[in-house]
């Protein structure tokens, strides 16, 4: 069993080992390579990734629904906290309500349970990336408005989403 688990990480940290190497070798700007993984890469990925998705619309609609519940039912708790203990709400609220680290586990998913599971994390994740780019937005800043509204549309993972669920 231990090897079988070695077995599906080894790959992963073969990846992690030949970044390392690379940024010894080469200076790599982060902004830049955040850019590109965050505008041009994980778009592709997950277009891709819903795009060829065999999962059943109805399977597709209760995990939508799960990801709803959960990340409004979070929202609703982190504005009571707030409230009741005095703390900024868009200071707070951000960080209880949406996780940022399904991109780590995509990988994982993809050598432990093949094209399914990536394509269930990836539909789990996304859906949390659309409420962090629209009602995360909308907390930081305060309300609905232009600006953000206006960083929304600028946003390549929203109208990834988008395109992948719709088509």
């Amino acid at each position: 069993m231990i090897l079988s688990i070695f077995v599906i990480i080894l790959p992963l940290f073969a990846a992690m080992g030949a970044g390392f190497g690379l940024s010894k070798l080469f200076v790599i700007d982060e902004d830049t390579l955040t850019r590109v993984l965050t505008d041009f890469f994980m778009p592709a990925l997950i277009f891709f990734s819903l795009y060829v998705s065999d999962i059943v619309f109805t399977e597709t609609l209760r995990l939508l629904g799960a990801t709803t519940v959960a990340v409004f039912l979070l929202i609703f708790m982190a504005i009571l906290y707030c409230r009741i203990s005095g703390t900024s709400v868009r200071a707070f609220a951000p960080s209880i309500c949406f996780m940022n680290s399904g991109f780590l586990g995509i990988p994982l998913m993809a050598l432990w349970g093949g094209t399914q599971a990536v394509n269930i994390e990836v539909i789990i994740d996304q859906m949390q990336t659309f409420y962090i780019f629209t009602i995360g937005i909308i907390i930081v800043s305060g309300g609905f408005s232009g600006a953000g509204l206006k960083e929304m549309i600028k946003t390549p993972l929203l109208w990834a989403i988008l395109a992948g669920f719709f088509f």
